[in-house]
């Protein structure tokens, strides 16, 4: 709050963005009125941006259990991109002549801008900037991956990432999340990835809302109908004031990777005989 009412303390975060973590600690008239408990956290993540790469390598599990906790809002940018490689991207360079060049989605993602978290304030109005800067990513990257080029669910993802940077490092930060994390599998014209993580979330929900074998068999469904209602309406009012605990709560359950491998392979073969069944039925 302090660093957005100080412009000379903003002029300098948006600089140099390798000394942003030393530059910003040192500014006195933010570290000066800090709690000792967010000085601390502040130095410590100015530290981490500076030595990202020894952290990285040498004290990982710490730097994945400070992520969960939470990056510091004016160090989220940085941070984000340093954690997907994002920073020193060619693509990046690509992105003012792609925003010169005609895409074949443009008037597909003119309609579904407005529909992007349409109540928050920076995407509000028609010719917001927003909007327009959301515009520019989604059509920049429908020109590099023609294969997915558009599908109306990225740009909820690239909005978050407006939220928090400029367009052009959104834009990079997308790019690796959907070629490098996979991403792009959920958007493809067939979202067979999707279909999978579906049945693998179904499969989950049934296992985490039936943890007692009901009466009879007729309680099966109604069980988790049940079950789906009280994650509905009772969960979220447990974590209304504290929204981390639910994420931390999350990381507390144990995640079976073998589990999930054996339901990949049943939903492959699943989808197999549906094909031999379309073919049969041609």
């Amino acid at each position: 709050r302090l660093l957005e009412a100080d412009s000379k303390s903003l002029r300098s975060m948006n600089g140099s963005r390798r000394n942003s973590g030393s530059s910003l600690v040192s500014s006195s008239s933010a570290s000066s009125n800090l709690s000792h408990l967010e000085e601390d956290t502040w130095i410590l993540w100015g530290r981490i941006v500076n030595e990202w790469d020894e952290w990285r390598k040498k004290k990982e599990k710490l730097l994945k259990e400070l992520i969960r906790k939470g990056i510091p809002h004016h160090f989220r940018a940085i941070v984000w991109q340093l954690l997907c490689s994002a920073t020193d991207m060619p693509v990046k360079n690509q992105y003012s002549e792609l925003l010169k060049m005609s895409s074949p989605c443009e008037k597909l993602i003119r309609r579904d801008i407005a529909r992007t978290y349409p109540e928050h304030e920076f995407f509000k109005g028609q010719d917001s900037l927003g909007q327009e800067v959301l515009f520019n990513v989604m059509k920049a990257y429908s020109l590099v991956d023609r294969e997915v080029g558009y599908c109306q669910g990225s740009a909820f993802i690239v909005g978050l990432l407006l939220m928090q940077m400029p367009e052009e490092e959104a834009f990079c930060v997308f790019v690796r999340l959907m070629q490098e994390y996979r991403l792009r599998e959920l958007f493809k014209p067939s979202m067979a990835e999707l279909g999978l993580c579906i049945y693998q979330f179904e499969y989950l929900l049934q296992v985490g809302s039936t943890p007692c074998p009901p009466k009879n068999p007729g309680e099966g469904w109604e069980a988790v109908g049940r079950s789906q209602g009280f994650f509905q309406k009772v969960i979220p009012h447990q974590f209304d004031t504290c929204p981390d605990k639910l994420i931390l709560r999350a990381f507390q359950v144990k995640y079976n990777p073998k589990k999930m491998k054996r339901l990949e392979k049943e939903y492959a073969t699943i989808k197999s005989k549906e094909m031999e069944e379309q073919i049969e039925i041609k």
